[in-house]
């Protein structure tokens, strides 16, 4: 059969039976964004993604993502298809277990990446850069919480050590397996710390520490790895959303080492709004905002400020312009995206 024919006929089967055991302990939601970066002259459908998961019991549970990017694979296109998510899940009220798929549990829009749960149109390009984000992976997760104090010990497969130590440009976002061809030669793979602080209502203050021998090279006999670049990162972030206020500060650091060279990225942003909604007499969000913004990978240093307006009819649904100026050693180019966002 036919499989788009085959999902619409299970779907159908879903909302056509709700009472129905298997159906009605499924999860389906999804979100996604259009962009259109007016100075570059390019329109996309840059994220597509379908959330589905499953509740076993009050304790156990399934869940899932699968992303596609730029519309169409293959074919000469852009196009990518990932599994983002995809783990059980364990829960009780104070410590839980993932293992499958996960997302490392670093930032604040890498684990909450929905559209319409940042401001810009595009991500943070400290996001992507240092994070980066979506960093996602084969692995397990211990998480909980000790009063208002959330603590998550997660272990991912191996990073790629050679296409960060040779690549053209030596960032860790390059190092990503994504879950295929994944190893986990250093002891638990990558390591990753996260605490967060949720003790004042609105306020939340947190940050990680990760670290992997990322391998460089690899026995093919053993499997040991021969060549290793040791890659941390280490990254603090706080969000304070509160009285039409809305204000992001993350600052992070990647340090490299390897017998041959030895390098330190980092970077940090800073976005601050107001809801100015409820000031004219609007049941929706209306903030104008600003973010500054610098990060430098392998000495090379990038500047960013953007001025934007985001406005949500509903929570779930962003539409989104910002413009602004991003400057890369002794090169300057504008800005200008305008772009749309939902979640459910």
């Amino acid at each position: 059969m036919n499989k788009p024919l085959l999902f619409i006929i299970s779907l159908f089967i879903s909302i056509s039976f709700p009472n129905d055991s298997i159906f009605s302990n499924t999860n389906i939601g999804a979100y996604g964004e259009l962009h259109w970066n007016t100075e570059k002259q390019k329109i996309d459908f840059h994220r597509f993604v379908i959330f589905l998961g499953y509740n076993w019991d009050k304790n156990w549970s399934f869940k899932s993502e699968v992303q596609l990017k730029n519309n169409v694979v293959g074919d000469s296109h852009d196009g990518t298809i990932e599994l983002q998510k995809g783990y059980v899940n364990y829960n009780s009220e104070l410590w839980g277990f993932k293992g499958g798929v996960l997302v490392a549990p670093v930032g604040i829009i890498n684990p909450y990446h929905e559209p319409p749960t940042f401001l810009s149109v595009e991500r943070p390009f400290y996001s992507t850069e240092i994070i980066p984000t979506t960093w996602f992976g084969n692995g397990f997760s211990f998480y909980g919480n000790i009063g208002n104090i959330q603590l998550e010990l997660a272990m991912l497969e191996d990073l790629n050590g050679k296409n960060i130590l040779e690549g053209e440009t030596k960032s860790i976002k390059y190092g990503q397996n994504k879950g295929s061809n994944a190893t986990a030669t250093d002891i638990l793979g990558t390591k990753i710390f996260s605490i967060s602080w949720i003790g004042i209502d609105g306020l939340r203050i947190a940050g990680s520490y990760a670290l992997n021998d990322a391998p460089v090279e690899i026995d093919p006999a053993s499997g040991e790895a021969i060549d290793i670049l040791s890659t941390t990162l280490i990254e603090l972030n706080t969000m304070y959303s509160k009285n039409n206020i809305h204000a992001v500060f993350e600052y992070g650091m990647n340090e490299f080492s390897h017998p041959s060279s030895s390098w330190k990225n980092s970077g940090y942003y800073l976005d601050i709004g107001y809801n100015i909604g409820s000031l004219i007499d609007m049941n929706s969000v209306l903030m104008p905002w600003i973010r500054t913004s610098s990060y430098s990978i392998d000495s090379i240093k990038t500047n960013i400020l953007l001025y934007g307006l985001t406005y949500k009819p509903i929570p779930s649904i962003s539409f989104k312009v910002d413009m602004g100026t991003n400057k890369t050693s002794n090169t300057k180019s504008n800005i200008l995206n305008i772009g749309l966002g939902y979640m459910f």
